[in-house]
């Protein structure tokens, strides 16, 4: 007979489970971050949903975090997600959903269109573990973005980048100001982005 400990232990991951699905996240992300088992999982969601869960391959790919808006919302959820980690341990479901919400109500404000589903937010943490990409200050700002191997120590934010240029009447359709990381590495600002239409943003 299982210990009220144990329940208590297999009852906080049905909990977790039901939260990941909330946010959108497939099953088998939610098995890596329960430890429960796919088939349960299915039926869980079938019963807490109503609906068959979503099919198809995991997101994979690397430069998808690298380019346009895409990477602006990938820069501020991992600005997010370091202020709320508190340990160098395995990707955390408490820390993936505390994150992830508060990106996105950031995100909101800026009435763009989001890219950055659970599933991506989750993989970009499993890149970064293991070191395909780099979460790097812009040397200018000191805003944290999104950086891959290459740039590493001589990244410039979009922002900085281009008001080192001459745009002439275009200057002004972007304008993205980053959160900065205090000593305490929390998020002290949050992202804003002045653009007449999101593919403005490059």
């Amino acid at each position: 007979m299982a210990s009220n400990r144990e329940l208590n232990i297999e009852l906080g991951r049905y909990q977790t489970a039901q939260q990941l699905f909330s946010v959108g996240a497939r099953v088998p992300i939610v098995r890596e971050l329960t430890q429960l088992s796919p088939w349960l999982l299915r039926k869980f969601y079938v019963d807490t949903t109503g609906e068959k869960p979503s099919r198809g391959p995991i997101p994979s790919s690397v430069e998808w975090y690298l380019t346009g808006i895409n990477h602006l919302q990938s820069s501020l959820f991992l600005q997010y997600y370091q202020s709320v980690q508190v340990d160098e341990g395995e990707v955390n479901a408490s820390y993936l959903l505390l994150a992830y919400q508060m990106w996105r109500s950031s995100w909101a404000l800026t009435q763009l269109k989001s890219t950055l589903s659970f599933d991506r937010a989750w993989w970009l943490i499993k890149l970064i573990r293991s070191d395909l990409i780099k979460g790097q200050a812009c040397r200018v700002c000191r805003g944290i973005y999104i950086v891959g191997l290459k740039r590493l120590g001589t990244y410039r934010c979009p922002r900085c980048f281009k008001s080192t240029l001459n745009y002439g009447p275009r200057k002004k359709q972007f304008d993205y100001l980053p959160p900065r990381e205090k000593s305490s590495n929390s998020v002290s600002s949050m992202a804003y982005i002045s653009s007449s239409e999101s593919s403005s943003v490059s």
